[in-house]
């Protein structure tokens, strides 16, 4: 567990212009480690649009509250119908003991509150992507790609804060036509996320009215089309 090497790349050359991409990672690093930052293709950099390479040292006040994961697959996945969960071959951060806790290929929130939620998904050559994250059944956001006009692989990555519950489980599904590009030389695809701010019960109570709020504000609204 802990070092891995990774990949943050965009290998097609068809487009115009100059984008910016982006990839989080959780890793455990040893002190006295070094983390070097490579590359050997051409990259732009600027005052007004720099390469950029940051990080943080995770390590709440109580021990309890240290919770972070990051797993990652080490080879390809393509097929015509979805694949649920999306499985992962490498556990490379399971503070906390979350993943696969229950259930294979799931994570189980150990503790309540309000969590950073990171998905990266490496898109195949001229292939589209739409890989899912749930909580229990409830989807809550994704990273895709409609476009299939891409002559190379390319990682896509996606971050998100969201309020878990103690017993949540949490899952990635693919879905149909989705391919997917992962390797041990740079575990294009990963699924992590660790712990912000645990919660206590009142917070818990307070949240679950905001939700049940937001919700009969939905209804209310929902025959109201403009």
């Amino acid at each position: 567990q802990g070092f891995i090497s990774t990949k943050i790349n965009r290998a097609h050359t068809v487009y115009q212009g100059i984008d910016t991409i982006a990839r989080p990672l959780i890793i455990d690093v040893p002190a006295g480690s070094q983390i070097i930052v490579t590359s050997s293709q051409a990259y732009w950099s600027s005052d007004a649009l720099p390469v950029s390479f940051t990080g943080f040292y995770y390590q709440p006040q109580d021990s309890a509250n240290r919770i972070a994961w990051m797993v990652a697959r080490n080879g390809d996945w393509e097929d015509s119908l979805p694949l649920d969960p999306v499985s992962f071959n490498r556990a490379v951060v399971n503070i906390g003991g979350g993943w696969e806790a229950e259930i294979p290929d799931y994570y189980t929130v150990q503790v309540s509150g309000y969590y950073l939620v990171l998905i990266t998904a490496g898109a195949k050559a001229n292939k589209r992507v739409d890989m899912r994250i749930y909580q229990n059944a409830d989807y809550i956001f994704d990273v895709y790609r409609q476009s299939v006009q891409h002559d190379g692989v390319d990682v896509l990555s996606r971050t998100g804060v969201f309020f878990f519950e103690q017993g949540d489980r949490l899952r990635l599904r693919a879905s149909g036509n989705t391919a997917l590009h992962s390797s041990v030389i740079g575990y294009e695809t990963s699924f992590g996320g660790l712990l912000l701010f645990p919660s206590d019960s009142s917070t818990s109570a307070q949240h679950a009215q905001a939700m049940e709020m937001a919700e009969e504000a939905d209804n209310l609204f929902a025959g109201f089309k403009v």
